[in-house]
């Protein structure tokens, strides 16, 4: 355990370049306690897609002890909010867990040590109004996170999972209509050739991302959020991501086929035993009445089992499928607080707005505003 004390200093360096990196920056599964979101192939292709949007700065921090040794990395970002600039991580929503990179020298924690931590980074960090580190695990890998012990209060969705090394009998416990599910499948594989599929080359990784760029469009359309058409960033995050990720060993894509076709899709993310679906979609042609992204996670957790698999992470959000499926919650928590004056005002507007946006008048603009745009981009389709 390190010593800790008044005479501890934290060394604190930081760039903006993922290609400034130091070289003991984490890239692969073991070289310190950490979720796939802070290793540094993933921090390059946020860098280059989400990072790139005007306004955002990227802060990639390395904090050492006096003999230069590692202690931590943090992968943090400021935006502007109005006439304001908000420090968070880098995160976009295209992240599920934030944290620090710990290495394994970095020792205790306690709520002193933390704080002394964060006025280190904080002072080498650029002006900012408002500080907010949201969607933290309390622990990584069983060690304390050490930016919950600066007052980290729950934040409003937990992350859900299914712990593999229960076994296979435990865990389909958890899954409902088994037998429904097997036999569906069963049909399908004397009457469709149906089919899980695991990518492994380009082709089909290609294959497989515009299918599955269609499908999360379509539910986007659905549920009446802009999506790619608002955020083109984040399509490029996943269609760059694919081979990207890919390369770095990072990539799990799995899709079901039936009758040749692609019905559903699954692009995760793989670090050691661990994986973590972040984007699932389902086509809505003529396999839609089987359930098809059903049977996909169905027959993915069984090939998940079979393969030795520790933890299948569904990812952050309290959706009824996810409580339900899954044994595991992943308590999460946020710290946020103002730096200045101008944070102090940022704070109660965004305050407000949150309230505002739980009411039924707020919902109901957004959908008038969805119906706009949408009506907008169609104009310019057919103009063009």
């Amino acid at each position: 355990m390190n010593a800790i004390g008044p005479a501890e200093r934290f060394d604190v360096s930081i760039v903006s370049d993922t290609a400034e990196l130091p070289a003991d920056w984490p890239r692969r599964a073991g070289e310190a306690d950490c979720h796939v979101f802070q290793l540094a192939p993933y921090l390059a292709l946020l860098a280059r897609t989400m990072g790139r949007v005007d306004g955002r700065r990227l802060h990639f921090v390395s904090v050492r002890d006096e003999s230069g040794a590692p202690l931590l990395f943090l992968a943090l970002a400021s935006w502007p909010v109005g006439p304001f600039r908000v420090l968070g991580f880098a995160d976009f929503d295209v992240s599920d867990y934030n944290g620090p990179a710990l290495d394994a020298r970095a020792g205790a924690w306690s709520p002193e040590r933390a704080r002394a931590l964060w006025q280190a980074i904080a002072a080498r960090l650029p002006p900012h109004d408002f500080v907010t580190l949201e969607k933290m695990p309390e622990t990584i890998n069983g060690r304390i996170n050490p930016l919950c012990l600066l007052g980290a209060v729950r934040d409003e969705e937990d992350g859900h999972g299914n712990d593999l090394r229960a076994g296979r009998a435990a865990v389909m416990a958890r899954q409902s209509q088994v037998k429904t599910t097997q036999r569906v499948i069963r049909k399908l594989e004397r009457e469709a050739g149906l089919r899980l599929v695991i990518a492994e080359t380009e082709a089909e990784r290609t294959r497989f991302i515009k299918a599955a760029i269609a499908h999360k469009q379509r539910r986007f359309d659905e549920t009446k959020l802009g999506g790619f058409h608002a955020e083109p960033e984040k399509r490029a995050f996943f269609e760059e991501g694919t081979e990207a990720l890919a390369e770095a060993g990072l990539l799990h894509f799995a899709a079901l086929e039936i009758g040749g076709e692609i019905a559903a899709t699954s692009w995760n993310l793989v670090l050691g035993r661990r994986l973590y679906a972040m984007m699932l979609g389902f086509d809505d042609g003529q396999w839609s009445r089987f359930g098809p992204s059903r049977l996909l996670n169905f027959l993915l957790l069984e090939r998940l089992l079979e393969e030795g698999f520790d933890f299948y992470d569904l990812g952050v959000g309290d959706e009824a499928y996810k409580v339900g499926q899954c044994e595991t919650a992943i308590a999460l928590y946020r710290v946020r607080f103002a730096t200045t004056a101008r944070g102090r005002i940022y704070q109660t507007l965004a305050e407000t707005r949150e309230r505002l946006r739980r009411t039924r008048a707020w919902q109901r603009l957004r959908e008038a505003k969805w119906h706009v745009k949408t009506a907008l981009r169609r104009r310019g389709a057919l103009r063009s």
